[in-house]
């Protein structure tokens, strides 16, 4: 009977060890420059590695959104360039060079696809890994509407840190008018395109 309850007191303590973990583990930041290089990172850092869209609820993006790090040093206007991609409508890879500025939460980008764009971050993992944002089209910018909602995923991500964001994606798409979500990344190989930084 003694040795029973020992066992269930350290199975307790182990659960309840287990869940201040986890809580700890899904603490985030809003700001955008952890969103962008990570904790301790910079541009142009070899471990950032990439990201790329899961989830949205804008329906007219594009299939296999992904996005690297910004390379090298930002100009006299705070913009760090940057390279991201997606598929066409014709299934083929298609990268484009862009532009971004970071304040606070928001992420201004300049590309010549989307235009002028706000992409703010609502969560991102502080282990790295994932993020929840939403994106717009800056004031004058018809072509792209919002505020969508987004999941994005970085290379590397463990399987809690994505739990995480998730589980914040469900909570924050109460939010919004439009809870018609597309899956982006369904069929994706990144590894052909991620590489090819210029």
């Amino acid at each position: 009977m003694h040795r029973l309850l020992l066992l269930l007191i350290a199975l307790f303590s182990f659960s309840s060890a287990e869940e201040n973990q986890r809580g700890k583990g899904c603490l985030g930041s809003t700001a955008a420059s952890v969103a962008v290089f990570g904790k301790d990172g910079s541009a142009g850092s070899a471990t950032i590695g990439y990201s790329y869209l899961v989830k949205t609820t804008y329906t007219d993006e594009h299939s296999c959104v992904y996005i690297l790090p910004p390379h090298g040093q930002k100009d006299n206007e705070g913009r760090y360039p940057y390279y991201m991609g997606y598929k066409d409508e014709g299934n083929q890879w298609k990268k484009i060079n862009g532009t971004i500025t970071i304040q606070g939460s928001n992420i201004s980008d300049n590309d010549p696809d989307y235009g002028q764009t706000v992409t703010t971050v609502l969560y991102t993992h502080l282990d790295g890994g994932c993020d929840v944002t939403t994106f717009q089209g800056a004031t004058g910018n018809n072509n792209v509407g919002g505020p969508y909602l987004e999941l994005w995923y970085h290379s590397g991500a463990s399987q809690f840190a994505l739990e995480c964001c998730k589980g914040e994606f469900e909570k924050q798409l109460k939010n919004f008018k439009s809870t018609d979500v597309r899956e982006i990344n369904q069929g994706c190989n990144y590894a052909d395109v991620i590489e090819q930084k210029s």
